[in-house]
């Protein structure tokens, strides 16, 4: 058997070069790069080198950019607080005073609708609150939350009643269903992020999920230091609910959530978001994935079960497991609460009822990056003259509008509340904290004092009684099996 001398002399691998050539030469192509490949396996033996595909354009014009959170310009072509140094963030505009009543448009909420037959089960297995099909809006609206099945934070929201027919607009009045009808009042942050975990858990469920177009009904709030009925009302021509906010303590100001049809012409507002958030952070009442980070924050960190919007005795629901275990068995030592923020240390516990006097816009408010992992910027112990390390952090600051904010604090570390009988000797009864890394931002040291809201005492000093009680009734039943 003879060999021809052109198929003897050439090996495998130049076999197949040849071979693509030839068919690339067939079907017009010029020129080809050539990768190295195993003849026997016909598998590349190092990645191609290709540069990467031109982006297509239309009439010369490249096509819109994709902006993530990280990115440096947003899609207005502004940098993105994000991307700026924290001393570089655009200065938002800050109430001169504590404003005691206003109403505004809340623009950063978003409403999804839930309508059918099983609306009220379906909530039933995915929130923290009980939500019974009788009497579910009874004393106004529901204050609850959404968790992952890890027990962290999904988002936090209000569910509004479905109102009369005769409020709503054509378009929405025709999608009421039989059942309990909601509204779930979501940040606008946690908007898609809420709704997609709904549609994920709908399954079989005879019910029918659809955000809300804020210009057929938006979010307003009410506050005033006396019952709407004796202050300036708002025109009811737009009007279509208005409910008691939940979150708020009942001996303090009127609050109340407004749902409104867009008027055509000027909002009549009389205050500003920034004004309605130092509302909130006076009284302590967190609000969004700012201050609560979702998939990190817990739900007793956070005031839910303070604030009402937990049911310790409802059924399985999902991320239940680690919000019962922290219930009777754990103990919370992190709340977040209003704090005052000053150039000078404040050693004196501080009256929650003087702290909308002691407001001032000459502090500037510390941006606070809603995409950090970390939750906030750090919060640690003052100083001693004679100490080495600071140690680990007292707390996270989570927002401030001018000198006052909310923070995550440690308890027993910047309050003089006890939380565990192993901490008593340790008790701090003037802690003396400040912000990290704050002296080459705002020229000097920031101090931080924790405020410690009525409804958080109370709620703390409840749970050790209970739990008080509890131990004694166990030692009582162990002495009576001992006789």
């Amino acid at each position: 058997m003879s060999l021809s001398l052109s198929s003897a002399a050439i090996c495998n691998r130049c076999l197949c070069q040849q071979a693509a050539r030839r068919f690339l030469t067939a079907h017009g192509r010029r020129s080809l790069s050539f990768v190295p490949y195993n003849a026997d396996t016909l598998s590349p033996q190092a990645k191609s080198t290709r540069p990467r595909r031109r982006a297509q354009t239309t009439n010369g014009v490249l096509p819109a950019r994709r902006f993530s959170r990280r990115s440096a310009l947003r899609e207005d072509g502004v940098p993105s607080p994000q991307s700026l140094p924290q001393s570089q963030s655009p200065a938002r505009p800050l109430p001169t005073e504590y404003r005691s009543e206003g109403f505004v448009h809340l623009h950063h909420r978003r409403l999804i609708s839930i309508t059918g037959r099983d609306t009220a089960k379906f909530l039933q297995g995915l929130v923290t609150a009980n939500i019974k099909p009788e009497g579910l809006f009874e004393h106004g609206l529901v204050y609850t939350a959404f968790l992952n099945a890890q027990g962290r934070l999904l988002a936090d929201v209000l569910l509004h009643p479905w109102p009369n027919d005769d409020g709503l607009g054509e378009t929405l009045a025709q999608k009421r269903g039989d059942g309990a009808s909601v509204f779930v009042e979501v940040d606008d942050a946690s908007f898609e992020t809420l709704l997609k975990h709904l549609r994920r858990h709908k399954l079989r469920s005879k019910i029918n999920i659809e955000p809300v177009n804020p210009d057929d009904v938006a979010v307003y709030h009410m506050w005033s230091p006396t019952p709407p009925e004796s202050t300036h009302q708002p025109s009811t021509s737009t009007s279509i609910s208005t409910s008691p906010d939940p979150r708020f303590a009942a001996p303090g100001p009127s609050n109340h959530r407004c749902l409104r049809r867009r008027p055509d012409g000027q909002d009549e507002q009389t205050a500003t978001v920034a004004d309605y958030t130092l509302h909130r952070y006076i009284h302590g009442i967190p609000e969004g994935p700012t201050e609560i980070p979702p998939s990190a924050a817990l739900p007793l960190e956070s005031n839910i079960d303070l604030l009402a919007g937990i049911d310790f005795h409802k059924g399985c629901y999902v991320g239940q497991e680690l919000t019962i275990r922290t219930k009777h068995t754990g103990v919370v030592r992190k709340r977040i609460l209003p704090v005052l923020l000053s150039r000078s240390i404040e050693s004196a516990p501080i009256d929650v009822d003087t702290l909308p006097r002691r407001y001032t816009s000459h502090l500037p408010s510390l941006d606070i990056n809603p995409s950090s992992q970390d939750g906030g910027r750090n919060i640690l112990a003052a100083p001693k003259a004679d100490a080495k390390r600071r140690g680990r952090p007292t707390g996270k600051l989570l927002g401030a509008v001018g000198n006052i904010g909310l923070a995550l604090c440690r308890l027993e570390k910047m309050t003089d509340l006890q939380v565990s009988a192993e901490a008593a000797e340790e008790l701090m009864t003037e802690p003396v904290t400040q912000l990290a890394d704050e002296e080459d931002v705002l020229g000097g040291p920031v101090y931080v004092k924790a405020v410690v809201p009525r409804y958080v005492r109370q709620g703390i000093e409840d749970a050790k009684s209970r739990k008080q009680r509890k131990s004694e009734d166990v030692c009582e039943e162990d002495d009576e099996d001992g006789n």
